[in-house]
């Protein structure tokens, strides 16, 4: 059992332990609970590629035009680094984490213990198909081309941040 091993970017605090999944290696496992639409992170290799909103507007003016928008209270800029969060999630056709254009939603509601779970189809290009197999259904995973894997994550993204809004407006 090894505490997040030094990606600064995903903020639900997870823990890498052997996966529940046959085969399938190192994975990893929230240590706190997340509701299903809750931004959990980002795929970036370093914490040097971000920047809380303060810091941003606290860059000169010349400099600050080239942040990036940003997710919840983080920017982005450039940088090199170590692994992203990616390399410690294991594929399942039954994800419980969507992982769109560089950020980590939750596609359902996580509590501790649960192992992090992505569809690598959205992920990975179709040269690739058939090197992965699926350790709990036994298919062979395909990759999509980059459009359709692209609207993949935004009708599922739009799905859980209509449902997760839904929920907020009916919660007294």
């Amino acid at each position: 059992m090894t505490q997040w091993p030094g990606n600064t970017n995903f903020r639900l605090p997870c823990e890498t332990r052997p996966s529940a999944l046959p085969g399938a290696g190192t994975g990893a496992f929230a240590l706190a609970a997340a509701r299903q639409g809750d931004f959990l992170g980002l795929d970036t290799p370093q914490s040097g590629w971000l920047l809380s909103a303060e810091e941003a507007l606290a860059l000169p003016d010349a400099v600050r035009p080239y942040t990036w928008r940003h997710v919840e209270h983080v920017c982005f800029r450039g940088g090199e680094g170590e692994p992203t969060a990616t390399a410690y999630f294991n594929h399942s056709f039954e994800p419980n984490v969507l992982w769109h254009v560089g950020c980590y939603f939750a596609l359902q509601d996580i509590a501790p213990g649960d192992e992090l779970l992505l569809d690598y189809s959205v992920l990975i290009d179709p040269l690739w198909g058939g090197r992965i197999t699926d350790a709990t259904t036994g298919r062979t995973l395909e990759g999509v081309e980059w459009r359709r894997a692209l609207l993949t994550s935004c009708r599922a993204l739009t799905a859980i941040l209509e449902a997760s809004l839904a929920a907020d407006e009916t919660t007294p």
